[in-house]
């Protein structure tokens, strides 16, 4: 099997089409995009994958030794897929031609005395096993070339976040069964300005960096780190959909602290971003028109269906149970259905189409999914949807996620040890659990024990005061031709026997 480095290769001949990468890994450049053209004109797009050669230091280029390659990676060279799914699509090929290309180009997993010749090499361990993504790869491949599951339940894990200006804390995320409930979501709630959103976006950022980052005392001081032992993630994927989404992308991230150059549009290795930032726009004011959400998800969409049908096809079930969704998701959902409905849409609707098919085209198996408020613009009923969705996918990839959220209907799909309050005493953030099990909870007993809303952050009892002035309980309650809430009803009556006022 031939390779063509950046020059596509003559039609109907099988070969290996690398595209090289100006992605630089500490100096190293290693990073190629793999086009596999098979003999009857099909095109298989793998994705990333690193290739070095023995010796090579940093500032070396691997395109630059290249030059004179024939139909093979010789005996100096490793490759290694960047992420499970290029393994998952060799998995898809006849077993002779995937065979042929893994010995072709040196593969690691393939290739055991390779691997073991580069073990120690700068190049190996600094650029081509530098992200997680590529190492759980690495770990994982050979079960995915057999088509066997490998994931298991979902790990524990704490991080210590760190905002500019305030003390860290430490956010301690338990994903393990209790009372028989195994859920792969845990939550963080708090009032307006405690620091959900910035935790979410620096655990983004802890999770997604190697391991040379994570260990640099300014990344620590700035942004925060794992306690314990680090947990593995194959892609980490932030769905934000506020217009006043913030979050610091990975490649701008690790330019400021010398870890890379170059950009990639859609995922950093491993890391996507779901939302309405711009991030092909190098500030991070600029938003996403209309046309450009519905061409991601028109792309996304297609995307999913090409990788992983079935499971598209179970989270649009799922989508479809939900009475509005009933009436506009079709059987045959395509990407041309996309094109012709987005723009009708509702604002909820769009919302939950972009992060379902973003989800379904990006989820690798043991992935991390970050969600800030995934409550905006959703009727109950859709929020309740998307979340069944969002789950149904993380159970199948082995995933797991972290939302933060103001709603109760999220809290009530959630065991009380997955849920974490961020409050503020004296000027001081402080982490707690919620108090009650939440669970299955009445969402008026969430809202008030966990939430903490009071009478006194409420403004009916003033109104109902200003009724009670001249008029008897029953006859406020008879202003209301459905009759007052229970609450409404018992507190109207005990300030009528205190004598109204």
């Amino acid at each position: 099997m031939q390779i063509f480095v950046d020059t596509p290769p003559p039609p109907e001949r099988m070969a290996i089409h690398l595209i090289s990468d100006n992605w630089d890994d500490y100096g190293f450049k290693t990073t190629f995009e793999v086009r596999l053209h098979l003999a009857n004109l099909t095109r298989i797009d793998l994705g990333d994958v690193k290739i070095g050669f023995y010796g090579q230091e940093s500032g070396e280029r691997t395109r630059s030794n290249l030059e004179a390659l024939e139909d093979e990676l010789g005996r100096d060279y490793v490759s290694l897929g960047q992420s499970i799914s290029y393994y998952e699509a060799l998995a898809r090929l006849p077993a002779t031609v995937r065979s042929e290309y893994l010995r072709t180009m040196r593969d690691a997993t393939h290739d055991i005395e390779a691997r073991a010749h580069f073990s120690s090499q700068e190049v190996w361990v600094t650029s081509i096993l530098r992200f997680d993504s590529a190492s759980l790869a690495l770990e994982h491949a050979a079960l995915v070339l057999e088509d066997a599951p490998f994931h298991g339940a979902p790990r524990d894990f704490m991080v210590r976040i760190r905002a500019q200006g305030d003390p860290a804390i430490d956010l301690r995320f338990s994903f393990a069964p209790a009372n028989g409930i195994q859920s792969r979501i845990a939550a963080i709630i708090g009032y307006n300005g405690t620091g959900k959103t910035t935790s979410l976006a620096r655990l983004a950022l802890i999770a997604h960096s190697d391991q040379k980052t994570r260990a640099a005392r300014r990344f620590r001081s700035e942004y925060g780190q794992f306690v314990g032992q680090a947990p593995k993630f194959a892609a980490v994927i932030m769905v934000s959909y506020s217009a006043f989404d913030t979050f610091e992308l990975p490649q701008n991230q690790s330019k400021r602290l010398g870890g890379i150059s170059g950009s990639r549009k859609t995922e950093v290795f491993g890391y996507s971003y779901c939302g309405l930032r711009d991030i092909s726009s190098a500030g991070v004011e600029q938003l996403k028109k209309p046309g450009v959400l519905a061409d991601e998800a028109t792309r996304a969409l297609s995307r999913a269906l090409k990788l992983n049908r079935r499971l598209t096809l179970r989270a649009l079930a799922t989508l479809r149970r939900e009475p509005s969704f009933a009436q506009i998701l079709p059987d045959d959902t395509s990407s041309q259905w996309v094109v012709e409905s987005f723009p009708s849409m509702s604002s909820g609707h769009k919302i939950v189409i972009c992060a379902i098919f973003h989800l379904c085209a990006y989820l690798k198996p043991e992935s991390l999914v970050l969600f800030d408020e995934p409550e905006s613009h959703l009727h109950p009923s859709l929020l309740a949807a998307l979340m069944n969705a969002m789950e149904e996918l993380l159970n199948e990839t082995g995933s797991q996620a972290v939302v933060a959220t103001h709603s109760p209907v999220v809290l009530q799909e959630l065991p009380a040890h997955a849920v974490q309050v961020l409050t503020n005493q004296s000027g001081d953030r402080v982490v707690r659990g919620p108090g009650i099990e939440t669970f299955g909870e009445n969402i008026g007993a969430i809202v008030r024990d966990v939430f903490h809303l009071s009478a006194d952050a409420t403004d009916y009892h003033a109104k109902l005061d200003r009724l009670l002035v001249g008029h008897t309980a029953a006859e406020v309650e008879g202003l209301f031709p459905l009759g007052l809430g229970v609450e409404a009803w018992a507190y109207v009556n005990g300030r009528w026997r205190e004598g109204g006022s």
